[in-house]
């Protein structure tokens, strides 16, 4: 317990900026951490060429080259709270992970990190779902939410947190009645219902 909080307080605030500026968000941050021996990958599977060229022209497609670079940029800045808990403290450590940062882009645009991409796109589309995102994506209305699909994503996990909290107190006397192993084992059914 102590290592996979020690991996957690390595994570650090740093604001999501719109055009240079800072705004306000919400967000959820998952930090995946297992202990021992990491979970082995699933095997590859042979992926047809047709449906290997297709993904990579949707991904050329969802996300222009120009917009490419600078997404997987502040990606990699994500990591650097991890790396500065993991380097030790020097005069060079900001230079030491810029470098990092470098060789990270670097690594992004070899054919083994595309081959990964083109795995995980293709173990939850199939070939025609990709050439009718592409079409999608092609069209202004596919251009703007991919422009927006983060803040969108960020906007309905809030409104789906603010929903269950709001309508909490509602839902939970019915399943007390419903279930009465409920009754007086949660806050939300103290003293229970018994005798009614």
């Amino acid at each position: 317990m102590g290592s996979a909080i020690d991996a957690v307080k390595l994570w650090r605030y740093k604001p999501t900026l719109l055009n240079g500026e800072p705004v306000e968000v919400d967000t959820t941050i998952t930090v995946e951490y297992s202990f021992g021996e990491q979970k082995p990958r699933e095997p590859e599977v042979a992926i047809d060429p047709q449906f290997k060229a297709d993904i990579l022209h949707f991904l050329d497609v969802a996300r222009g080259k120009e917009d490419e670079i600078p997404a997987d940029r502040t990606v990699s800045e994500s990591m650097r709270p991890i790396l500065s808990g993991l380097l030790p403290l020097t005069p060079q450590s900001d230079k030491i992970f810029d470098a990092y940062i470098e060789r990270f882009l670097a690594l992004l645009q070899t054919g083994e990190c595309n081959d990964q991409l083109i795995a995980v796109y293709a173990q939850y589309f199939s070939d025609d779902d990709i050439r009718a995102l592409t079409q999608f994506y092609k069209t202004p209305a596919g251009r703007h939410f991919n422009e927006v699909a983060p803040r969108l994503r960020s906007d309905l996990d809030q409104r789906g947190h603010e929903t269950a909290m709001d309508n909490i107190e509602k839902i939970f006397p019915d399943l007390c009645k419903e279930y009465p192993e409920l009754e007086g084992d949660t806050q939300s059914c103290p003293g229970g219902n018994k005798g009614k």
